[in-house]
């Protein structure tokens, strides 16, 4: 049953949300918990190597992206306005570099927002593997080793949760992505009361 879930990924149930007495259950030994355990430990040495190594640089992308972002949206704002003169303004074609500075601004906000949600898919996942741990536990009742060795597995998936950093500094969740789009609202009204 474990193994069909992870292949196919079938969480406990079939396509139409019943429960799937077609596929035959075989039975889970404690060693593929083992190497489940393993691989789970192995994946958070990745996980610990890529904040290492990322994290810094992350963090710096990440930094830069929202000055751009600033920046890029308060003047396509003041372009769209009126009130920012362009070399285009007595060719009737001002609105251009509004509309290019305002597509730069989709393109950071999508970089932030795909590396968010894919740190985001990261974390459901493990949720989703807690959810079938405590499937087997309660509703297939194993064997004591097997109990044991799925309970070790689930503990160190409990006490040890894949966290992606920017150098340990912030978390990639979507309150990073709230915190950082609150930034961008709050500075451009900033800089665009600021006009003279």
């Amino acid at each position: 049953m474990l193994a069909d879930c992870i292949r196919n990924k079938n969480w406990l149930y079939g396509e139409d949300g019943t429960p799937d007495h077609s596929l035959k259950a075989r039975s889970i030994d404690s060693h593929e918990i083992k190497r489940l355990s393993k691989c789970y430990l192995m994946l958070t040495e990745q996980v610990m190597f890529i904040n290492k190594m990322y994290g810094f640089r992350i963090l710096l992308n990440t930094t830069s992206l929202l000055f751009d972002m600033v920046k890029i949206l308060n003047l396509a704002i003041r372009i769209t306005v009126g009130s920012q003169r362009t070399l285009y303004n007595s060719a009737g074609y001002n609105f251009l570099p509004g509309i290019s500075g305002f597509v730069r601004f989709l393109t950071c906000a999508a970089i932030l927002i795909i590396l968010v949600s894919r740190c985001e898919q990261a974390y459901r996942q493990r949720e989703r593997i807690l959810n079938v741990i405590d499937h087997i536990l309660i509703n297939k009742n194993p064997d004591l080793t097997l109990r044991s060795a799925v309970q070790d597995l689930q503990s160190l998936i409990q006490d040890r949760p894949i966290c992606f950093n920017m150098a340990g500094f912030f978390t990639l969740n979507f309150s990073l992505l709230v915190s950082i789009a609150s930034v961008v609202v709050t500075y451009t009204i900033i800089l665009l009361q600021s006009v003279n």
